[in-house]
């Protein structure tokens, strides 16, 4: 008999409404998979065992008199360490909170917990959620659990979750996106990741990394656990402004012909949302996916018998990262002064995040100039000490020019 820690998030919440699972022997297998695999694979940031064991013994109780709560009832889940929770550590990944207590719970927790999950525990995070190879080097890296000699990166920042979700010890996770922490963990460590649009689930409680960009998202096993954590977690928020006018979805609608064909891909999107799959996902009905390459959409569709529904124009994805990334940086220093006029909390982690950075300023300010100002000149044409004008008006003076290409600096005279 296949063990419940090895069934997906679906299966899960039909045996345990159907009472052919009870959820505090799913509580149990977890807590027993984590207490055999955490000490080598270090997913976890801590771990909830008493309350969870008495939470699963709650939602048993509930069912059994039936009176369920809703579909997810019973199913543990493990939350990202820059989710807040009242009265817990809320580390964000750095070591200058350890003894941090958060002082509010994150809406998206509210809504879980209201759907009667359970919380497992805290996942490992990049140090302010900042990284995308999922390493930190205070708090430790969790271990990839594909390679069991090699320490492999799991990707992040939500590296934790995507572990714990790979490894089956949780059924699934909540992680957070900027540029690719849900997906990137998710491909990764050959799962599924659901990067959802910015206001369709509330970012209060979050600790930030880019306001503008910060998407909390699902980590699971499959698209339709994806879709199920989807509809319990979205909805208005009156403390994220975000959320408010964005018109709730039904992602379980017919959702065997929405996503993807035969074939496995690395990404695709799932109505206004991008997932990241790293397992071989099969239905048996599917229409063309949206993605930033029209051409591929609409070769995937062909493949699989689907029809394309409709054209968007996407921008040119070195102009995306080029934006996403500058906003990314400078939101994440600190350096736009809104959002600390409207939330004075959020300008407490920024100059938390500044203070750690400040040795580091220099090599943020080159990065800029290096990654997303790149002149593309041959290096016969491009000579040190000279000043450039790049494409986009930027005056830019060429410090030295390698095999790997011309480095520079923006001009300051």
């Amino acid at each position: 008999m296949t063990s419940a820690a090895f069934l997906p998030v679906h299966t899960l919440a039909a045996e345990v409404a159907a009472r052919r699972l009870s959820p505090v022997d799913l509580a149990d297998e977890c807590l027993a998979r984590i207490e055999r695999l955490e000490p080598r694979l270090r997913a976890f940031v801590s771990v909830n065992a008493t309350n969870a064991r008495l939470a699963a013994e709650a939602a048993d109780k509930a069912i059994r008199a039936g009176h369920p709560v809703g579909p997810l009832h019973g199913i543990p889940i493990a939350i990202k360490d820059l989710v807040e929770i009242e009265g817990e550590v809320a580390m964000g990944g750095s070591a200058a909170w350890r003894n941090r207590r958060a002082p509010h719970t994150a809406t998206l927790v509210h809504r879980l917990m209201a759907a009667g999950m359970i919380n497992l525990g805290k996942t490992h995070t990049v140090e302010f959620a900042y990284g995308g190879w999922g390493t930190n080097q205070h708090l430790g890296t969790p271990w990839n659990p594909w390679d069991a000699t090699t320490h492999r990166t799991p990707g992040g920042s939500s590296s934790g979750s995507g572990v714990a979700v790979a490894a089956r010890m949780a059924p699934c996770a909540i992680g957070t996106d900027t540029g690719g922490s849900v997906r990137i963990p998710a491909a990764w460590n050959g799962i599924t990741g659901l990067k959802t649009s910015i206001g369709r689930i509330s970012t209060f409680g979050v600790l930030p990394l880019s306001p503008t960009l910060d998407t909390p998202g699902p980590i699971t096993r499959d698209i339709e656990d994806a879709a199920l954590l989807l509809a319990v977690l979205q909805g208005e928020d009156r403390r994220d402004w975000h959320t408010l006018g964005v018109r709730d979805v039904d992602p379980m609608v017919d959702h065997r012909q929405t996503v993807l064909g035969r074939q496995p891909i690395e990404q695709a999107a799932y109505g206004a949302f991008l997932i990241s799959v790293g397992s071989r996902v099969d239905h048996r009905q599917v229409r063309a996916p949206r993605s930033c390459d029209h051409d591929r959409r609409r070769e995937c569709g062909r493949r699989s018998g689907g029809e394309l529904q409709g054209q968007q124009n996407f921008p040119d994805r070195h102009h995306f990262h080029s934006g996403s990334n500058t906003v990314c940086r400078r939101q994440s220093q600190g350096g736009m002064d809104q959002p600390r006029m409207e939330n004075p909390r959020v300008g407490r982690f920024h100059q938390t995040r500044r203070r750690l950075h400040r040795t580091s300023s220099n090599r943020f300010r080159h990065c800029e100039a290096t990654s997303t100002r790149r002149h593309r000149a041959s290096r016969s044409e491009v000579e040190p000490d000279r000043r450039y004008q790049l494409g986009d008006g930027l005056i830019v003076k060429i410090e030295s020019v390698s095999n790997a290409g011309a480095r520079c600096l923006p001009d300051q005279d």
